[in-house]
């Protein structure tokens, strides 16, 4: 998995599959930071980060505006998440658009729903290149 690949996956067993983005090429130990995509739903207004709002078709899993959930960003191994897709509960999608993750990744250190620690991991491996 490298920068600007996406997958579905739940954010719980029994929830519906959201998108998920990658935001930094695995480092030394196979970690990543993932970030997923939620839609805007009228009733959770006072929860929506707005730092990244995206709206349907700019990507191609989008059918509604949604926006990058930074408060439920993620630091998750590379392997891990390969061994999710052997399973059957990852699934990879289409990769975003240059402009996309380029706002996705601008968003990890302007949201204020993102934590201190996430942005301090993607600072420190934004520009690792890919394998």
């Amino acid at each position: 998995m490298k920068v600007g690949d996406t997958f579905l996956y739940p954010l719980s067993p029994q929830n519906e599959e959201h998108l998920w983005i990658v935001l930094t090429n695995p480092d030394t130990d196979d970690a990543i930071l993932i970030v997923n995509v939620t839609t805007a739903y009228s009733n959770d207004k006072d929860r929506i980060d707005t730092t990244v709002s995206l709206n349907a078709g700019e990507h191609q899993f989008l059918k509604k505006a949604s926006y990058v959930y930074y408060r439920g960003a993620q630091v998750k191994k590379v392997a891990e998440l390969r061994g999710e897709e052997k399973m059957g509960r990852l699934k990879m999608h289409d990769p975003c658009s240059s402009n996309l993750i380029g706002l996705a990744r601008a968003g990890i250190v302007a949201s204020k729903h993102c934590s201190k620690v996430l942005q301090r991991f993607y600072s420190e491996r934004k520009d690792i290149k890919p394998k």
